[in-house]
Parts: C-alpha cells; structure tokens; sequence
C-alpha cells in the first residue's frame, strides 16, 4: 500500500459523484472484491454520456488495477482537470479528447515488473501450472538460481497470466 492507494480511492469517489454508481458491485463483499481485483469499471461516460471523454477517461486511470498505471501525483489529475475545466465551454468537442497525465510526474522513480528475456521460462512454468489445473493432479515446481535473478518476477508473471486467462 502507498500514497497511489489515495488516489485509487479518489477515483471511486469522482466515479460515484458523476455517476450515482459504485465503480464495482456485488451481491457480498466477496463478489465486490473479485471485481475491484479483476474487471474494469464500465466507463462513466457510457453511464452518463453528457460526462466528457477526458474526464471519464482520467477517472478510469485512477481506478487502474496496477498502481503504475494510474496517476503518480495529484499535479498531474489537477493539469488534467484544469486543461478539461478550460476546453469544456469549447465550441469543438474533440477537443477534449486529449492524452491524460502528461504533467503527471511521480516523487519517485518507478521501476516496471516487466521480464525481457525469460519467456521461455515462464512458457513452461505456464505449461506445467495448466497441466496441473486441467488434470488435477498435484504437483510440485520448483524454481532456483541466484540472488536477484528474477524468480520473484518470473512468477509473478506466471500468476498474472493465469489470473488473466481463469478470471
């Protein structure tokens, strides 16, 4: 958890202000959890299509499910809130489709966990992890090597994938 979790939450509050919505809903907690972890919100302009692109869109980025992908700041969710405020009595409407977060400059260097390089690694571990879930036998996998040579990444990847294609 860090300051991006914040700015998660701030998206679920524009989404419930402009829409009357919840971003995700379920019949028990359960079920709203699954959601927040594993679909996307519909889009609040498809709720409500008199909300602007750019701000429905700048909503959805907050709501992003990997803190990465969503706003790094709060300068940057103002620049795009001030440059929708300034277009929004524009006569042109197009013009409010404008790429988000070009302001958007976190306190601190970002690393992605993307792997380069190991995709044949994880396509046999990805192999093996289905094998497993179509036979139902059970199955032991281990993964070695070095300090720092991506394990923790290679499988985290493994589970991401997975994740994507049971979900």
């Amino acid at each position: 958890v860090d300051y991006r979790t914040d700015l998660y939450s701030l998206g679920a509050v524009f989404y419930f202000l402009l829409t009357s919505k919840l971003p995700f809903q379920g019949s028990d907690s359960m079920e709203v959890l699954h959601a927040i972890l594993a679909k996307q919100p519909t889009p609040p302009n498809q709720i409500r299509p008199s909300i602007p692109w750019a701000l429905g869109h700048m909503i959805l980025k907050l709501l992003e499910k990997d803190a990465e992908d969503r706003y790094q700041s709060a300068f940057g969710i103002q620049a795009d809130l001030q440059k929708i405020q300034m277009l929004f009595d524009s006569s042109d409407p197009s013009l409010l489709m404008f790429p988000l977060a070009v302001h958007d400059i976190g306190p601190k260097l970002n690393w992605r966990n993307n792997l380069y390089g190991r995709s044949e690694e994880v396509d046999i571990l990805i192999k093996a992890a289905e094998d497993v879930l179509r036979t139902r036998d059970p199955s032991l996998i281990l993964v070695n090597g070095p300090a720092g040579i991506g394990k923790s990444a290679i499988i985290r990847a493994i589970c991401d994938r997975l994740k994507e294609s049971h979900a």
